[in-house]
């Protein structure tokens, strides 16, 4: 990638008149040698993982394959849901969803 830091980021966006999400879709597809489209459908069916991953982890009690961890999401969303997280509602969920 032709940058550093998210200050480069935005100057370079700027410059080419481009937003973030372009820009990022172009540097991939060059990065990986395809075009704009199949990255972009790929990113999609990633994404929809995403979402299909945290609406379980938030609605059952999914343990890992070893069984050693797991339903830490849904507890944590129940407990939010029950009050102000000390951290914070969007705090709350970003943990619940990275978990």
């Amino acid at each position: 990638m032709n940058f550093a830091s998210l200050q480069q980021l935005q100057e370079r966006c700027e410059a080419d008149g481009l937003t973030m999400g372009r820009l990022m879709l172009q540097q991939q597809a060059l990065e990986t040698d395809k075009n704009e489209d199949a990255v972009f459908s790929q990113m999609a069916a990633y994404y929809k993982i995403m979402k299909e991953a945290v609406h379980k982890g938030l609605t059952t009690d999914t343990l890992s394959r070893s069984g050693l961890t797991g339903g830490d999401a849904k507890r944590l969303h129940d407990y939010a849901g029950n009050g102000e997280p000390s951290l914070g509602g969007n705090a709350a969920a970003a943990m619940t969803y990275a978990l």
